[in-house]
């Protein structure tokens, strides 16, 4: 038997000495040991519950760290069900979640970025959520964002987004260029700008 395997033993060995000795402290060293037993018991359990409910949740419905640019999408050909890159010179993906806590700090930028964007033929908005379309809308409405298509994540499961919001523009050949992930610094609103010719 290996010494792990002894160990219980040993324990029942001294607590057994201790009952004869002191009955007290052996009552109580009994309930303490039941009592911290039973906390493990509980904690695990609840380590089990989150693990469960997060493996079922939407893959990017989650807050994701602050921003890093780039990712192994830039310079990949994009495929977006239903989506034809050339009706536009750029095209920005917007992978948001309704329930993301940087997209809802995102909003006011995501409003002041729709609402300049005036040339669709020059650049195309597309929301990409894993809520139902009516969900969205409501959020969209709601938070006074304008796209021009809305999109389920379904249909950009083979993207491998890791976290809302993502954002990735596209160009007219369906190349992604630039990636913003997490919530934006005043320099990456600033980038994201340049980079689509609004101001």
């Amino acid at each position: 038997m290996t010494g792990l395997g002894k160990r219980p033993g040993k324990l029942m060995r001294v607590l057994d000495g201790l009952s004869r000795r002191s009955p007290a402290l052996a009552s109580f060293v009994s309930r303490t040991i039941d009592a911290l037993l039973n906390g493990a018991i509980i904690l695990t359990a609840l380590f089990i519950a989150v693990a469960f409910v997060r493996s079922s949740h939407p893959r990017f419905s989650a807050p994701t760290a602050p921003p890093k640019q780039g990712s192994d999408q830039v310079g990949r050909k994009i495929s977006l069900q239903g989506v034809d890159w050339s009706k536009s010179e750029q095209t920005l993906l917007m992978f948001l979640s309704t329930q993301c806590g940087y997209c809802k700090k995102s909003e006011p930028f995501y409003r002041r970025l729709s609402s300049q964007i005036t040339d669709h033929q020059k650049v195309r908005l597309i929301a990409v959520f894993p809520q139902s379309s009516d969900e969205v809308r409501a959020y969209l409405d709601h938070a006074q964002i304008t796209v021009d298509d809305t999109r389920q994540s379904i249909a950009a499961a083979n993207l491998n987004i890791k976290g809302t919001p993502t954002l990735m523009l596209v160009d007219k050949a369906g190349v992604a260029t630039n990636e913003w992930i997490g919530l934006l610094s005043p320099a990456d609103e600033s980038d994201l700008l340049t980079r689509l010719r609004v101001r």
